[in-house]
């Protein structure tokens, strides 16, 4: 009997001794905003929700920025495709359904096939937090919280960033909000690829 417990003794010392703790990133680079600045490529995951007085939806959400284009797919809760967006050189092309549309301004085409407000044009900026806004606020980080700008078509918007996450040592939106006297739009960004 002693020898099982010392033979477990071992091993229990042995694997101990192998183990590691994988090391959490807790430290911005030292410049992440200039990081962030040079960023041409990413991708995220997450939920949005579209609020007006008369409606209100939410989906999936899917967002690739491939500078200076943009692909963005909603689907819902149980996986069904209801929109995919990809801008190209030539414009952009809106799939809804078994249906396809083609335009030049992604911002217009989307706001006459869905009625919503989306500042697609500008989103790589507000998005990743370097939208330059007036009235802004910033953290104790230097991180945006809230401000105000208007998009290409004129819209003033209100966007406030209530929480952030850290992927490859840049401070990246996890939670926002956009708002329009039209529309508030919510984003819950569950996933960053940069």
């Amino acid at each position: 009997m002693k020898r099982f417990h010392l033979i477990l003794l071992i091993f229990l010392m042995f694997m101990g001794g192998c183990a590691q703790k994988i090391p959490t990133q807790s430290a911005a680079s030292r410049n992440w905003k200039g990081e962030l600045n040079q960023l041409s490529h990413w991708q995220l995951k997450g939920k949005v929700a579209f609020l007006t007085e008369k409606k209100k939806q939410s989906a999936n959400l899917n967002w690739q920025f491939d500078h200076p284009h943009h692909k963005i797919k909603l689907t819902s809760f149980i996986g069904t495709q209801i929109l995919s967006l990809e801008e190209n050189d030539n414009g952009v092309v809106i799939d809804m359904g078994d249906e396809r549309f083609a335009g030049f301004q992604t911002d217009v085409l989307l706001q006459q096939l869905t009625g919503f407000l989306l500042p697609v044009d500008q989103a790589h900026l507000w998005l990743t937090a370097q939208m330059p806004l007036r009235d802004a606020m910033f953290d104790e980080q230097s991180r945006l919280k809230s401000g105000d700008w208007y998009d290409t078509t004129g819209n003033q918007w209100h966007i406030v960033y209530d929480k952030y996450q850290m992927t490859n040592g840049l401070w990246l939106p996890s939670r926002l909000s956009l708002k329009t006297e039209q529309i508030t739009i919510k984003l819950q960004i569950n996933e960053w690829t940069l």
